[in-house]
């Protein structure tokens, strides 16, 4: 395994000469195989390391025997390494997010922190081509373009993968070869999240049913998208810089203008591409930007004049006589913003608060009360996220499928004005699954099938909102 990383990490250009890097170890196999492939190539490499485990403070003595491992670990090789501590589940509801959305932020900040104070320039995770394979197939079963594609990548920014050239079972080969032992997180045998579910029984299955290397060509195939799109985004990039008009709106705030020659006169991937660099121009992020919302400005050079489209982050694109322009949106309009649905976890809109929580499906369940739905989750097509309504969007009032306008509800409900425009929904798509107050929408309901289901209930400024 070893000549295979050495191969990897040249043509990558990882793991150089006087590299100071800070490997993220957790004492499972893995982070263990990285440990020790850091340990055998530092010298012959030229680079130094050292050790950061972080304590997420869930999993209690098992998390105690996981970080006395690794520095356990780390001392008898003379590798310089510390442990922090973070209480991933009160960060997690300050943050509004599911456990493992929290973790996996607060740890990248705990790495670059300590990279930052032991002078480092890399850090390295132990991410392989298995993972790579996973995270393919859940950007595709999610809805992804040539970027999802690409998966993870062997280096972006200071984050290098040294092992993403090998399989999980060549680490566990290379473990085993050097008589070497690492910790268990139990919770990587339990399949309540996707992640667990892709990598316990989907790709398996797939190398078992379909391709025994299923899990490598689905790699190979990454790194060809990986390719395409680097060099489709450098044109892309190349005419937003030579097209695209970065100009100060009323309120001083920075817009940015599409010309139609750049957005109808090429192809709809670089056109799509512009737009996404006009959300990293004006917001600094594309997290949540989806081709969905790349899709719904550029379909607005079919309308006339004047016509809107709501984003994420507080943006709107406006059809204008020279283009599309994208910038914030005023106060008036603010109501318009979306927030993705923490999965575990807690959403805050406004005054009010969303909790998912999974719990287990035990046949049929009768809504608790109007600000309660439960969801059959391995149903959900597309996104969940809370928002306020919009045209076009539905609920399903019937088990046949019968749906009514949410424009309706609301006016059948006597729903006051002002109110129809501020009152959070809980929405896939432009179906609306929960009026909080109103009413619970029909579909995705729990039935005796169900193996995952999700229970959200909505509290308005502490308390719930009552049924009358």
């Amino acid at each position: 395994m070893l000549s295979k990383v050495r191969s990897f990490a040249d043509e990558h250009r990882i793991l150089m000469r006087g590299d100071r890097i800070v490997a993220g170890v957790s004492g499972g196999a893995d982070s263990t195989a990285l440990f020790y492939v850091l340990c055998a190539l530092r010298k012959e490499r030229g680079f130094s390391f050292s050790v950061l485990h972080v304590h997420h403070g869930i999993r209690g003595a098992e998390a105690d025997r996981d970080e006395a491992f690794v520095l356990a670990l780390a001392e008898k090789y003379g590798v310089p390494a510390r442990s922090v501590r973070i209480d991933v589940p009160g960060r997690a509801r300050e943050m509004g997010l599911g456990y493992e959305e929290a973790g996996r932020i607060l740890r990248r900040d705990a790495l670059e922190r300590e990279m930052e104070a032991r002078g480092a320039n890399r850090i390295a995770l132990a991410h392989h081509r298995d993972d790579l394979a996973e995270t393919v197939l859940m950007n595709l079963a999610r809805g992804t373009g040539l970027a999802g594609l690409a998966g993870i990548r062997p280096a972006a920014g200071p984050y290098v993968r040294p092992l993403l050239g090998v399989g999980r079972a060549e680490i566990e080969a290379y473990l085993a070869g050097l008589g070497a032992d690492y910790v268990t997180d139990s919770t990587n045998l339990e399949n309540a999240y996707t992640r667990n579910r892709m990598r316990n029984e989907i790709l398996p299955a797939l190398e078992n049913y379909v391709n025994r290397r299923a899990g490598e060509h689905i790699a190979s195939a990454a790194e060809e998208a990986a390719e395409a799109f680097s060099y489709i985004s450098r044109e892309a990039e190349r005419k937003f810089e030579e097209q695209a008009a970065v100009t100060a709106g009323p309120d001083g705030r920075k817009e940015i203008l599409l010309p139609e020659s750049l957005l109808a006169g090429e192809e709809p991937l670089l056109a799509g591409l512009c737009v996404r660099f006009s959300f990293l121009r004006l917001k600094g992020t594309l997290k949540d930007v989806t081709r969905e919302h790349a899709g719904s400005v550029t379909g607005l050079l079919g309308k006339e004049t004047g016509k809107e489209v709501h984003l994420p982050y507080g943006l709107c694109a406006v059809r204008t006589a020279e283009g599309i322009r994208i910038g914030e949106r005023g106060k008036a309009d603010k109501k318009a913003e979306e927030i993705p649905l923490a999965v575990p976890g807690r959403t805050v809109f406004g005054e009010w608060t969303f909790t998912a929580e999974f719990l287990p499906g035990t046949g049929r369940i009768r809504e608790e009360n109007k600000c309660t739905k439960w969801i059959d989750y391995d149903k959900i097509k597309g996104n969940l996220v809370v928002r306020t309504r919009r045209d076009g969007d539905f609920i399903v009032i019937h088990p046949d499928g019968r749906k009514k306008s949410i424009s309706n509800l609301m006016t059948d409900s006597k729903t006051a004005r002002p109110e129809r425009d501020r009152l959070p929904l809980l929405a896939a798509g432009p179906e609306v699954l929960l009026v909080p107050g109103i009413r619970t929408g029909e579909s995705l309901r729990v039935g005796a099938e169900t193996v995952r289901a999700l229970r959200i209930e909505a509290v308005r400024d502490g308390g719930k909102a009552t049924n009358e």
